[in-house]
């Protein structure tokens, strides 16, 4: 095939690119062309390959009309097609090629800046040299660099020449990550949201790159007015609301030390219990929502909320440079019966508005560790699933987990601590085992720009959007058969209200719904009645897999035919597993918690969803089993029993025949020895009627009884020997 590769503008990814090309001695065209390249600036030179099968273009502007031509790919990962690999990752993939660690280095610096190549764990000194590199290809000047070193550092600053990179690169460093360089031809915003900047802007010449929070150009000078006027933050109404609920297990031998340590600890790292305020309208409105049955159960559980420093912060950054910055509204523990305990953290979303924006907070801010390793790239899950990293930000202290513990141990068998991440274990310690699996239960609403809002009312079943916003998917849907979509979406959605521009979803893993701006008082019954809902029926599927657990630990501990096994206390705890499971039944798991119709109809979904009615008949099926075998086992041990008594007798039944026939009396004529000659006797006599089977099986090494038994009747014919030989004697 005849193809050619036309180089747009310079920088480090063009040279690591043009590298490539050569490589794989690859056609290609570079007339160095400065960022921001244009199809007019090559048209020539394309006329002369029209002919071929295929024409890339790398990161141009189609001002000519290229892209019609259907032999033309453009090959970009801006503006537009932002959501799309860096260029040097789709060039790759063309050629076939795997990325060196300092490709993909100088992918992150292209698509993310320095916050992605941080995230992505390469050190200070990696990423200044590829800084360095990257203004080299650009051809910033000397003078550049020597200015940028000269200014005074803030939010807006005024930079009289094209290449804004020296003093970007020290504005970062420095530890400012929001700012806005201009001049008097160009004004770039770094860090701020490119969805709400091309809003404000839509009626000016603008571009855009390196994730959400990259970087935004208006191709003219603005005043310092309209500049402080973009960047202004409007806190004035949530887009967006998410609760991440993450239930466990509090472990330790003793239940009750185990929990009154990890109390203590929650209160060292300054949680404080609270008592439930009905006086309060929320709280109120929480309150009768639902059954007095289902208040116990909820309002009187032991629960402590974190002491917060204003402006807490939720921080998810990903390896592509994307950065959400969500403010937290609390963080909670709650702890129910049986040690079983949720830690939440409830996040408001004021800045990022887009569609794409709300999956992803979702999937990534989820994550606890890593879904799956590869062995050339133990982070290879930050490729898909995984964030680069999560930081809790409250006031000067900083909470950071970036996953990169595992590069160095990524033995979880042996060191199971490496599952609980840092703002995790900063709060609720590591002593503690997860009850799902690698992500936290989500509980979001958001409110949807009206576009959506009408393709959802349209046909939401169609809709891949919806669907990954129910089941969780931040990097694309996961299910690629649109019969088998179209099935298990619109079982997983309620409807109800769809007409007012309203939907709900639930998966095993979410509890999600969307409305328009009329929907907004929506949003506290969420983060109240339906974060309580979920929070229920997590508590159910907790309380079902952990006895379920505590069923399996016994049929191995009884698989492993120990001996000394105590039956007696086997069916004793068993019998407390049966008896925590009855009161689980009566006293904690409902099948309608409210009157109110949507809640009843939500809630079944909910209990539908987790597959609890499965999870009941599954223990039940266990309990049965464990108590068959338990039954099986003490039968044995009976009969055991039974056959020791049944062996004794018969061994001993000549001995007692003889004395019987004789008569003591008689036996006192008889010298001693004698007599102990006729018992040694009539014992051999005993055992040559015992069928010699049941003698081997019943001596045999794993029979500690019948090991017993023979111990005793060869003392027994010691001491008559011992007597009779003495007896004879005298």
């Amino acid at each position: 095939m005849k193809r050619i590769f036309f180089l747009g503008g310079c920088d480090l990814e063009m040279c690591a690119i043009k590298r490539l090309l050569k490589k794989y001695n690859e056609k290609f065209v570079d007339k160095k062309l400065k960022w921001g390249a244009k199809t007019s600036d090559i048209l020539g030179e394309l006329e002369k390959y029209r002919d071929y099968d295929k024409i890339y273009l790398i990161e141009y502007n189609d001002d000519a009309g290229v892209l019609k031509w259907e032999n033309v790919e453009h090959i970009d990962h801006h503006n537009e097609n932002s959501y799309k690999p860096s260029s040097i990752e789709q060039i790759a993939q063309i050629l076939d090629h795997k990325l060196s660690r300092f490709e993909k280095a100088v992918a992150l610096n292209d698509k993310g800046y320095i916050p992605a190549l941080k995230c992505a764990c390469f050190n200070k000194s990696d990423i200044k040299r590829i800084r360095k590199l990257d203004k080299i290809c650009q051809g910033v000047s000397e003078e550049a660099e020597k200015a940028a070193e000269k200014v005074e550092l803030k939010k807006i600053n005024y930079f009289p020449f094209s290449h804004f990179s020296p003093l970007a690169d020290r504005l970062y460093f420095s530890g400012i990550e929001k700012f806005v360089i201009f001049n008097d031809n160009l004004t770039m915003f770094y860090g701020y949201p490119a969805e709400r900047l091309k809003e404000i802007f839509k009626n000016r010449k603008t571009f855009y790159g390196g994730g959400n929070h990259g970087y935004f150009g208006v191709e003219e000078k603005l005043s310092e007015d309209e500049i402080k006027e973009a960047i202004k933050e409007d806190k004035e109404k949530e887009i967006s609301t998410h609760i991440f609920i993450l239930p466990f297990f509090i472990e330790g031998k003793d239940e009750k030390e185990a929990k009154d340590a990890f109390i203590k600890k929650l209160e060292e790292n300054g949680f404080e219990k609270k008592k439930f305020d009905v006086t309060k309208p929320q709280n109120y409105n929480e309150y009768v929502y639902f059954h007095s049955y289902t208040k116990e159960v909820l309002f009187d559980s032991y629960y402590l909320e974190l002491k917060l420093p204003k402006n807490s912060k939720y921080i998810i950054k990903l390896k592509n440079g994307d950065i959400y910055e969500l403010d937290i509204e609390d963080i909670a523990v709650r702890i129910f019966e049986n040690n079983i305990a949720m830690l939440s953290f409830h996040l408001n979303n004021y800045k990022y508005s887009h569609p794409k924006d709300i999956l992803k907070i979702n999937d990534f801010g989820r994550r606890i560790f890593l879904q799956y390793i590869r062995e050339d790239d133990i982070l290879a899950a930050k490729d898909s699933f995984l964030p680069d990293c999560i930081e809790l930000k409250f006031g000067k202290k900083v909470i950071r987990e970036d996953f990169c513990k595992f590069i160095e141990d990524f033995n979880i068998k042996k060191n199971k601590n490496l599952l609980i991440p840092k703002f995790v274990s900063e709060f609720v310690g590591e002593k503690i085992k997860y009850i799902l699996d690698d992500r936290m239960f989500i509980v979001s609403f958001y409110i949807a720009p009206n576009w959506l809002i009408n393709e959802l009312k349209k046909d939401y079943i169609k809709n891949d959007w919806w669907y990954e916003y129910v089941f969780v998917d931040g990097n694309g849907k996961t299910c690629q058969d649109d019969e088998f979509c179209s099935e298990i979406i619109k079982k997983a959605t309620y409807p109800r209200w769809r007409n007012y521009g309203t939907l709900w979803g639930v998966s095993r893993y979410s509890l999600v719904g969307v409305a328009n701006e009329g929907g907004r008082f929506l949003m506290d019954h969420v983060k109240t009645m339906y974060f309580q809902m979920a929070s229920l029926v997590l508590l159910y599927r907790s309380m079902i897999l952990n006895l379920s657990d505590e069923v399996k630990k016994i049929i191995i501990l009884l698989n492993k035919k120990d001996e000394n096994i105590d039956i007696s206390k086997i069916r004793e705890i068993s019998k407390k597993i049966y008896k925590d499971y009855l009161e689980f039944l009566n006293g904690i798991f409902f099948r309608e918690i409210t009157a109110q119709e949507q809640g009843i109809e939500m809630y079944k979904m909910l209990l539908n969803a987790s597959d609890i009615d499965a999870l009941l008949q599954s223990f039940d099926r266990e309990m049965e089993e464990l108590d068959n075998f338990i039954d099986i086992l003490e039968e044995k041990e009976r009969n055991e029993n039974l056959e020791f008594l049944s062996i004794l007798g018969a061994v001993f039944l000549p001995a007692g025949f003889i004395v019987g026939v004789l008569g003591i009396s008689s036996l006192d004529k008889i010298h001693p020895g004698v007599t102990f000659v006729l018992i040694f006797a009539s014992i051999i006599a005993g055992f040559l009627f015992i069928d010699r089977k049941k003698i081997k099986s019943f001596i045999d090494e794993d029979n500690k009884k019948g090991q017993i038994f023979v111990g005793i009747i060869f003392l027994i014919f010691i001491l008559i020997i011992i007597f009779s030989i003495g007896n004879f004697k005298n």
